[in-house]
């Protein structure tokens, strides 16, 4: 098996250079998420090697540079959806407050709960709506992607986790929202499909 390693995900100046057009208090607020996450993550490693910031970053990634996505809602909630789970640097409280409600919402219902089911975590990702649930896509698309950095067993259990549980309930859940919800879920059903190919 040599599946194919994806690169790190751009500088700074490229990664905001496709969000020139957001509005200034949008992209503010995008950017303090940017930095929140890269100081949260900063020293930080992945089990692949990479750096911590490069996940929530290449999610981000994955969001504006490939499914087109500009809405600064999704952005930060990619950016910070470790937050609470590994970094601890903003409670929800804080993250309302610098990043209002929504913002908020989205970030707690990815974020995994102690003993919770597979399932049951779902069920709070589809709960909160279509961005949490495309947040969760991302996060997993990027996670198939860099699965050579983990053990035999871990890739297969991740990959069997993708097969059961995110394609057959986040993709209809996402495109069960119509419109430009439906075309994403075609689109990161595809990629997800692609990836997980790499390690047939």
């Amino acid at each position: 098996m040599s599946a194919i390693v994806h690169p790190r995900p751009p500088g700074r100046i490229r990664f905001f250079a496709a969000l020139q057009m957001l509005d200034p208090r949008a992209y503010e607020r995008v950017e303090f998420a940017y930095r929140v996450s890269k100081n949260g993550n900063a020293g930080k490693f992945r089990e692949d090697g990479s750096r911590a910031f490069d996940h929530p970053k290449a999610a981000a990634w994955i969001y504006t540079h490939e499914l087109g996505g500009l809405d600064p809602r999704m952005i930060v909630a990619l950016l910070l959806h470790d937050e609470l789970e590994d970094n601890f640097l903003m409670s929800p409280f804080r993250i309302r407050l610098n990043f209002g409600k929504s913002s908020a919402y989205d970030v707690q219902a990815v974020t995994k709960i102690e003993n919770e089911t597979i399932e049951e975590y779902l069920d709070r990702v589809i709960i909160q709506g279509p961005w949490a649930i495309l947040t969760k896509l991302c996060d997993r698309l990027h996670n198939i992607r860099t699965l050579h950095g983990l053990s035999e067993e871990k890739r297969d259990r991740q990959l069997a986790q993708t097969s059961r549980y995110h394609l057959p309930i986040l993709i209809p859940s996402l495109r069960a929202y119509g419109k430009q919800w439906a075309k994403y879920a075609d689109m990161m059903e595809q990629k997800i499909l692609a990836a997980m190919a790499e390690y047939a």
